[in-house]
This record gives C-alpha cells, structure tokens and sequence, in this order.
C-alpha cells in the first residue's frame, strides 16, 4: 500500500467539483468527496490495476460520477495530479502533468 497525496491543483479540483453538486442537490457533493476518497484508498492498493492514458499518467474513475482521478505511480508514493470530469478538454491536464515533469 503506497501513500496517495494531491498535487494543490487536484484538491482545488476536488473542491471545485464537491462545491458544484452541492449546489446542484445539498449532500450530493459529499457522495462525490466519498467516491473520491474511495477511489484514493483503492489506488494506493492497486495502482497498476488502471490503464495509462498519457506517457505515465493513469485515470480511476470516480463510481457514479463523470470524473477520474488522475495520477503517476512514484517509487514511494502516488500522486493525483488532477481530479477531472470525463468531458473535459484532455490538454488541459495534460499541461498539468507535463509541468510536473520539469
């Protein structure tokens, strides 16, 4: 089992998205922080088990919600470099994820 952290970006990604479903029915975004959290729990255990979408970068997706998380497996650690709705534009996380190769 390997530590899971978010990159700053991913939990303002997290937020983000628990924000909006609240609004959209109250509680609703916490069903949504607990499919994440459920998601993070299993990465940490399997991480291999998803497929890479870009060079190192893999995609878990999020039960009953449109968004993944994405990450890279390190040595010691994962990193979730963004948590992304299915039909966002893919560029964007792309230039997140090379921004972490620098």
């Amino acid at each position: 089992m390997k530590l899971v952290v978010m990159r700053p970006a991913a939990e303002a990604d997290l937020a983000e998205a628990r924000n909006w479903y609240n609004q959209q029915r109250p509680g609703l975004g916490e069903q949504f922080l607990d499919a994440a959290t459920a998601a993070a729990r299993f990465i940490s255990e399997h991480p291999e088990a998803y497929q890479v979408l870009h060079r190192d970068v893999r995609r878990a997706p999020l039960r009953q919600f449109p968004y993944g998380l994405l990450f890279r497996i390190y040595p010691n650690v994962i990193v979730v470099v963004a948590v992304f709705h299915a039909r966002r534009d893919p560029n964007v996380w792309r230039q997140r994820s090379a921004a972490d190769d620098g």
